[in-house]
């Protein structure tokens, strides 16, 4: 094949998941383990050794400039965009964590105690009593998200805050 290059050698079962390609093409990302740690290997250069990976990460933006992936060490769970670890967790939700579509956000569910939570470039928002799986959506502009939640007996979607609920 012109122009294919060699991106890492690795055991074929210390993979783990598939190989994610950035957006231009031009990096690879993917989970492996060793030993008994699991740990994401960017364009080559191995990250931080984990108890697990986040099924279904990592994550390129759309830009392809930034990678995430949700981790889990000593019980807690926590994401880690660009190598930078975040606030540590019972779980960090399925699907998480995302990019807006301009590649300058990134966003979460994450559980703490009986509570869910969507945390946002960082921030902790509202506390809820369950979230929908895969459930944040930014817009396409990338100024808002939307989840489904539910608090009680209510339950609604959220675009930036409380927008409207309904009865369950």
């Amino acid at each position: 094949m012109v122009g294919a290059k060699l991106v890492a050698w690795f055991d074929f079962l210390s993979i783990r998941g598939f190989a994610k390609v950035s957006q231009d093409s031009k990096h690879i990302a993917y989970t492996a383990k060793d030993d008994d740690k699991c740990f994401v290997v960017v364009d080559g250069m191995e990250g931080n050794r984990y108890d697990a990976i986040g099924e279904g990460t990592p994550v390129f933006s759309a830009d392809s400039e930034n990678v995430a992936y949700s981790a889990q060490e000593d019980d807690r769970w926590f994401t880690v965009v660009n190598g930078e670890e975040g606030k540590r967790y019972d779980a960090i939700g399925a699907g998480a964590p995302i990019f807006s579509p301009d590649s300058k956000r990134v966003a979460y569910s994450a559980q703490e105690g009986d509570n869910w939570l969507v945390v946002l470039d960082g921030e902790e928002g509202n506390r809820h009593d369950w979230m929908g799986e895969n459930a944040i959506i930014f817009s396409p502009d990338s100024e808002h998200i939307v989840y489904v939640t539910r608090l009680g007996r209510l339950s609604g979607s959220w675009h930036s805050g409380p927008v409207r609920f309904r009865l369950a």
